[in-house]
C-alpha cells in the first residue's frame, strides 16, 4: 500500500522564491489578496475548505485565478462579534497539512493570526507577510517577532465590539497611530508596514460603509492600505443576500476602495476580483490615451485683488499654478518648438491677463487667466488654473486658500 509522506518527510522542493511585498507594491496597479479559511465555521464559506486537499486545490485555483498574494487562517475572526477562540495548538493542527504545500505554490503567503507562535512556525514553513487583525495589539510578542524576521506586517484595526456613538474614523487613526508607535519601539521598519481599516470588524454596516466612503483620510500615514470588504454583512443592509451572493457589492466595494487608494484588495472571489480591476484599469487607460500636459507650477505675482481695501492699497503676492491639456505627439517626433507651445510665453500671457485689472474676486482672476490662455495658443484644448492666495484676510491660522478653474474650447 502506499504510502503519502507527510509534509515533514516529503522530499524538499524549492520553488523561484515568491516576488515581495514590496516589489508587487512597486508595480503600480493593485494586488488581489485571495483568502484560504482552513476553519470549519468561517462566516463566509462554512468550513468549506476545512479539508486540507480541498484547501490546497482552492489555492491553487485561487493562484491560476490571478491572486498576487494568497491569505491563509486557521482561526475565524468572525467580524461580528460571535468568534470563538481556538487554542494555538489548535490551529497549528490545521495548518499544518495545508500551509507547507499553499507555500510551494510560489506566491507571497500571508499567516492570518493574532498568535506570535503561530506566526512563528508559518515564517518557518515558507509565509512572508503577517497579517494581525489586532495591528500587533493582542498579542505582546507579535510586534518583536515581525520586527526580528524582516518581514511585512498588516496592521488591521479592530475593536472588541461596535459602539455606534463614536467617530469611527477618529477611531481608526487613533488604533493606527498606536500600531505605529508598537512598532516603532518594536524596531520594525515602517515601509513594512501596511494598513487595513477592518471593514466589519468592532463597526456597525453603517461605519464600515463611512469607512470606505473616507477610505482616502487613512492615506495620511504615508503607507499602502489594505481593503477586505468581501462578503461582509454591510453589503446584506444596502442589498439583502447570504454571504455568497454578496459578488456584486463585494466587487463595487473594492472598486471603489482602489479608487480611493487601496493598494490591496482582500477577496474570496479572486476571478471575479481580477476581472473588474483589469477591466477598470483598461477603459482608465483608454481614456488618457495620448493626453498630454504641459504645466507650471509657481508663477509668483505681486497684484492687489481682492475685496478689501487695505488689499487694494497694500497688495499681496499670488502663486500661479497652469496645466495645459495639450497634444505633444508631433513635438516628442519632431523637437521643434512650433509643435508644441513655449513655457516662457504661457508664463508672460498669464501674468498679463492677471495684471490686465484689478479684481476683486480670484475666481475672475482665473477665468481671465484661461480665456487668455486658450485664445493665445489654438493647440491648448483644456487649461486648468489654481490660484494661491495665501495671505487672504481671514481670522484663522491657515496654509493655503485658493480657487481652481478648469476651462476648455467650446465645441462648435
Amino acid at each position: 500500500m502506499a504510502v503519502t509522506p507527510s509534509a515533514s518527510n516529503r522530499p524538499e522542493t524549492r520553488p523561484a522564491a515568491p516576488q515581495s511585498l514590496a516589489a508587487l507594491l512597486r508595480g503600480g496597479r493593485p494586488l488581489v489578496m485571495g483568502i484560504l479559511n482552513v476553519t470549519p465555521d468561517s462566516f463566509s464559506d462554512g468550513g468549506r475548505f476545512f479539508d486540507p486537499a480541498r484547501a490546497i486545490a482552492h489555492a491553487s485555483e485561487m493562484a491560476e485565478q490571478g491572486a498576487d498574494i494568497l491569505d491563509i487562517g486557521a482561526e475565524s475572526t468572525r467580524p461580528y462579534g460571535d468568534a470563538r477562540p481556538v487554542s494555538a495548538e489548535d490551529e497549528l493542527a490545521r495548518l499544518t497539512p495545508v500551509l507547507p504545500d499553499v507555500a510551494a505554490l510560489g506566491l507571497p503567503l500571508s499567516i492570518d493570526t493574532i498568535k506570535s507562535s503561530v506566526a512563528a512556525w508559518a515564517l518557518d514553513q515558507g509565509a512572508s507577510i503577517v497579517n494581525d487583525v489586532w495591528g500587533l495589539q493582542h498579542d505582546p510578542e507579535m510586534a518583536a517577532l515581525v520586527a526580528k524576521r524582516g518581514v511585512p506586517v498588516i496592521a488591521m484595526h479592530n475593536r472588541e465590539s461596535a459602539d455606534p456613538g463614536i467617530d469611527i474614523v477618529a477611531d481608526v487613526i487613533a488604533f493606527f497611530a498606536r500600531t505605529l508607535e508598537i512598532a516603532k519601539q518594536a524596531g520594525i521598519a515602517r515601509e513594512m508596514i501596511v494598513l487595513d481599516p477592518g471593514i466589519g470588524f468592532g463597526k456597525t454596516p453603517e461605519q464600515s460603509i463611512v469607512c470606505l466612503a473616507r477610505l482616502a483620510e487613512f492615506k495620511r500615514f504615508g503607507l499602502p492600505l489594505l481593503v477586505g470588504a468581501s462578503r461582509k454583512r454591510f453589503i446584506n443592509t444596502i442589498a439583502p443576500s447570504a454571504p455568497g451572493q454578496r459578488i456584486g457589492g463585494s466587487i463595487a466595494s473594492h472598486l471603489i476602495a482602489v479608487a480611493s487608494g487601496a493598494s490591496i484588495v482582500r477577496v474570496h472571489d479572486v476571478a471575479e476580483t481580477v476581472q473588474a480591476l483589469r477591466v477598470t484599469s483598461a477603459i482608465a487607460a483608454a481614456g488618457k490615451e495620448d493626453r498630454h500636459r504641459i504645466f507650471i507650477k509657481g508663477l509668483a505675482l505681486h497684484a492687489y485683488h481682492g475685496v478689501m481695501p487695505h488689499e487694494a492699497k497694500v497688495g499681496q503676492t499670488f502663486t500661479i499654478d497652469l496645466d495645459l491639456d495639450i497634444d505633444l505627439s508631433d513635438a516628442a517626433r519632431s523637437d521643434k518648438v512650433n509643435d508644441t507651445v513655449s513655457y516662457d510665453q504661457v508664463a508672460t500671457r498669464a501674468t498679463e491677463a492677471f495684471n490686465s485689472q484689478r479684481f476683486r474676486l480670484i475666481e475672475a482672476a482665473a477665468g481671465r487667466v484661461a480665456d487668455t490662455i486658450l485664445a493665445s495658443f489654438p493647440r491648448v484644448r483644456t487649461v486648468t488654473v489654481t490660484i494661491h492666495k495665501p495671505h487672504a484676510p481671514i481670522a484663522a491660522t491657515f496654509n493655503d486658500v485658493g480657487v481652481t478653474l478648469v476651462r476648455g474650447r467650446q465645441k462648435s
